[in-house]
């Protein structure tokens, strides 16, 4: 979960920390996902995507925490390619969770041969340890 803190400095105060939560799934900040490996029983993909695709500016919430908007005012050239950066790191973090929750079942569905540890995927030597 998003959990700001006070050195986030979100606007408004931590009052409005759920609705910075909310926004932060908006824009893409964060992504909400769940793994279940109950539903690999069920024939079901256990890593679930539960945020929708993004749909408010990644730039206009970055600027609503002083940790970023402060960062613009002291080093605007520097911020500028950090903020592009955080952008593309979020991006590129999306579309791997799409492709784990799209791509993934085929692979764990088919004879439940795959185990999860952390977010990695392993395969059971035939004796049936790791």
């Amino acid at each position: 979960a998003y959990s700001p803190c006070l050195n986030h400095g979100i606007k408004g105060g931590l009052g409005n920390s759920q609705m910075q939560a909310k926004r932060a799934v908006e824009a893409g900040y964060w992504s909400l996902y769940h793994y279940d490996p109950r539903r690999i029983g069920q024939g079901e993909n256990p890593f679930v995507l539960d945020s929708k695709e993004p749909s408010n500016g990644f730039r206009e919430f970055l600027l609503s925490e002083v940790r970023y908007s402060s960062l613009k005012r002291q080093f605007p050239e520097r911020a500028e390619m950090l903020y592009e950066k955080a952008e593309a790191d979020a991006k590129a973090r999306r579309s791997n969770y799409t492709r784990l929750a799209n791509k993934l079942a085929g692979r764990i569905i088919s004879g439940r041969r795959w185990r999860n540890f952390s977010g990695v995927f392993f395969r059971p030597n035939p004796a049936g340890a790791l």
